[in-house]
């Protein structure tokens, strides 16, 4: 089954991008702005510097991935790396099963991954 970007995002674009990570202020600070969503949750903010970083939701980790907006996009070039950190495999196995997100919805784990287990780890 093949998968698109729109699959493995959510489109943020009219929803309260401050509201999205209200519950994780304690860990991201508060200049830190959503520019992406996983389609399994985790989050890619950018801060006032321009840097963005990754909310691991699973394993609630924030750390840098790229220096600028820029950076960001170029990483997004590799497809090795964005089936990855983006759990695209997953994604497939589930709209294989019939489980076809609606607008605004996401994936999540019934139980989160094992603690210490880093999905992406901030290759991105």
């Amino acid at each position: 089954m093949s998968i698109t970007w729109n699959d493995l995002t959510v489109n943020i674009e009219r929803l309260d991008k401050s509201c999205l990570i209200s519950d994780w202020r304690w860990l991201v600070g508060d200049a830190a702005q959503p520019i992406l969503i996983s389609s399994t949750g985790d989050a890619y903010l950018q801060e006032r510097n321009g840097e963005v970083f990754l909310l691991s939701t699973g394993d609630g980790t924030y750390e840098k991935v790229a220096d600028s907006y820029e950076d960001f996009r170029h990483k997004l070039r590799d497809t090795n790396l964005v089936n990855e950190c983006f759990l695209a495999a997953i994604v497939a196995q589930l709209k294989e099963q019939g489980l076809v997100l609606k607008p605004g919805m996401l994936y999540s784990f019934k139980k989160t991954a094992r603690a210490g287990r880093r999905l992406c780890g901030g290759k991105l």
